[in-house]
């Protein structure tokens, strides 16, 4: 009889064992949107923020992250030590990043450690009250002024990422890791040090696209490339965008602009087709949600600035002719036109409940989508280093 038991508590523990195996598979290879695990693409530029479960991940202007809780309403530092000044480097707030990545309630981020000036990627806990050093990534060395940044994204359990510092070259090379700690780094894609230059890395289903820079083709342009996560497939996804088309990713496509037209890609299919034509004489940031299309005009704004005589007094009169066009999906047609409440440079994103803006990194505000239509819909200040 304890032999039978013996067998069965093994063969059940071998079934659970493989049924969570099995799970874990279909995740990693489902073409569905997996919200906790997959790489947020719908936030784009610097990524200076993240969606949590129930709020947001921000850093305010001196690197500490803060936290806006969704039921709330409310915007604190993320350090949950009462005794904490929250004034320094040991406050479980700072990170000393740039961008941050989010996934299965944590938080990931690339920092020096100085004065060695080694960089590392980490990982927080969503409470802040856990920090870990993950793995190594570079060091950058006394007296050096240039390096560039390292461009990653969390999908599905990996890191991946693009870094141009090498023991042998500054040579552009994209990698996975697995999100563990002390976990190895796996090759995927080395550029062409004299031709090629990479812009973003983004994770949608089970592919990871990287936008590229090819110089060597006739009339530089910006190539969107893939690897797929399953097969190892590596394929140019789009041969040409021009040198300054804008782009988004959004579930299960890929919106971008081509001179006057707003194009619709589907990223299993490769289908494509144009969905407005002619409509904005200005260039334009295109942004998409299951509901809506979002058209930010700042990009025609930062092309006045490249002359840099009077800036500053032009500054202002351009900024306040800042717009988003909101278009519904199904219709085409304009339901609306956002103000953008800046006189400065702010980065405009589309997340799951709410626009999100952060004016020079220093104020953060949110609207409510569900108030889009409205005559004058209000942006809410989450944040600022006033308050």
């Amino acid at each position: 009889m304890k032999k039978l038991i013996i067998i069965l508590l093994i063969i059940a523990t071998t079934l659970n064992i493989t049924a969570c195996g099995n799970s874990e598979n279909a995740q990693y290879t489902s073409e569905e949107y997996l919200p906790e695990s997959d790489d947020q693409a719908n936030i784009t530029y610097r990524r200076n923020f993240v969606e949590g479960k129930t709020g947001y991940y921000f850093y305010d202007p001196m690197g500490y992250i803060q936290y806006y809780d969704f039921e709330t309403k409310k915007t604190h530092i993320l350090c949950n030590n009462p005794e904490c000044s929250h004034e320094d480097e040991q406050c479980n707030a700072y990170s000393g990043g740039a961008t941050l990545r989010y996934a299965e309630g944590d938080l990931y981020y690339v920092a020096a450690e100085y004065p060695a000036g080694d960089f590392y990627f980490w990982k927080k806990s969503g409470d802040g009250s856990k920090t870990e050093k993950l793995f190594f990534l570079f060091r950058l060395e006394e007296g050096e002024m240039e390096i560039s940044s390292t461009l990653f994204c969390i999908h599905r359990g990996y890191v991946y990422y693009f870094l141009d510092v090498t023991e042998e070259d500054n040579i552009p090379v994209l990698y996975r890791r697995k999100l563990e700690k002390n976990a190895k780094a796996e090759v995927l894609e080395t550029l062409e040090i004299e031709t090629e230059s990479y812009f973003e890395v983004y994770g949608c289903g089970t592919k990871i696209y990287y936008i590229v820079d090819n110089y060597a083709k006739e009339n530089a342009h910006m190539e969107i490339r893939s690897y797929d996560i399953v097969s190892g497939e590596k394929s140019v996804e789009i041969e040409s965008m021009g040198r300054a088309e804008s782009y988004y990713f959004y579930r299960d496509k890929m919106y971008y602009t081509k001179e006057q037209d707003i194009l619709e890609r589907e990223l299993k299919s490769g289908e494509e087709k144009v969905i407005l034509s002619g409509e904005f004489s200005e260039s334009v940031f295109v942004h998409a949600d299951d509901k809506y299309l979002y058209f930010d005009n700042s990009r025609d704004i930062e092309e006045r600035l490249e002359p840099l005589e009077h800036i500053a007094e032009k500054m202002k009169e351009w900024y306040q002719d800042r717009k988003v066009y909101i278009y519904d999906k199904e219709t085409l047609q304009q339901v609306n036109v956002l103000s953008i409440p800046t006189e400065t440079f702010a980065d405009f994103n589309v997340t799951s409940n709410y626009l999100f803006l952060s004016i020079v990194d220093e104020e953060f505000r949110i609207l409510d989508k569900n108030t889009l239509t409205n005559e004058n819909p209000e942006w809410v200040r989450i944040y600022s280093p006033l308050d």
